[in-house]
């Protein structure tokens, strides 16, 4: 849900993955993404899943502020659901997204520090079944540190769910997550990252999810990427496939 991408010398992000790195985008640069992902048995926030799920178009939008902060916003286009044993076929536009990102600090011998502040808005309704109709707020930290010719990257945050069935005012969730890049070759990079959440034993919100990305520069604007997802715990999805391509450019000073 949260997408950035940069150059591996202190900045590195393969679109797709759950884990952003803790520096902003530079001031003044702009990225616009878009991108098309396809699932088996995804959940949906806490809504069990059990057919094949195709997000997009999706499309994405971040800028850099200063060179202390970034903001990102990001929708998910059209959601698609086939084949579900409980809801059949079914469709409904997604949900946008947006979150601030401010470092608090740029370490050398110690990892960059940041905070992020984000929201997810109530565009998709529950009666499809592919949204809550409920706003969900974020917040998370954000560590980087290069390693030997890696990048790495580790988040904790707390996600708080509007609850849909109206049991509760909110649900919250320990949000986890730790990302490896490496630059296979100039232009060509490849991540590996580990992430999910945390509720209680059993509850739908629990995440635990691995993927493997890669991100291909095709000019000195344009990026392409490919991202592959396998959930090991029952919540999670079995697997996912996301495509995309990403256009990059400085527009301030």
């Amino acid at each position: 849900m949260l997408l950035f991408l940069y150059s591996i010398q202190g900045h590195s992000y393969i679109d797709g993955f759950q884990t952003v790195p803790a520096d902003p985008v530079p001031h003044g640069v702009v990225h616009f993404g878009l991108k098309i992902g396809t699932y088996s048995s995804l959940n949906l926030v806490d809504i069990p899943l059990s057919g094949k799920l195709l997000l997009g178009p999706m499309l994405y939008f971040d800028m850099g502020l200063g060179d202390i902060a970034d903001f990102h916003a990001s929708w998910d286009g059209y959601r698609s659901l086939k084949e579900d044993s409980q809801f059949g076929n079914t469709g409904e536009w997604g949900d946008p997204y947006f979150h601030t990102k401010l470092r608090l600090l740029h370490g050398q011998d110690v990892p960059t520090v940041a905070i992020s502040f984000g929201a997810k808005e109530p565009a998709a309704s529950d009666e499809s079944h592919l949204g809550t109709d409920q706003a969900d707020l974020f917040i998370v930290t954000h560590f980087s540190k290069p390693f030997l010719s890696t990048l790495c990257h580790i988040n904790f945050g707390l996600g708080i769910y509007g609850d849909q069935n109206g049991l509760a005012r909110q649900k919250d969730a320990v949000m986890y997550s730790g990302l490896v890049e490496y630059e296979l070759m100039p232009g060509f990079e490849m991540g590996w990252e580990l992430a999910g959440q945390f509720k209680e034993s059993g509850s739908d919100l629990n995440r635990g999810v691995m993927r493997l990305g890669l991100k291909k520069n095709i000019s000195q604007k344009w990026d392409v990427h490919l991202l592959g997802s396998a959930g090991f715990i029952s919540q999670s999805e079995e697997w996912g496939l996301l495509m995309g391509i990403q256009y990059s450019n400085k527009i301030l000073k």
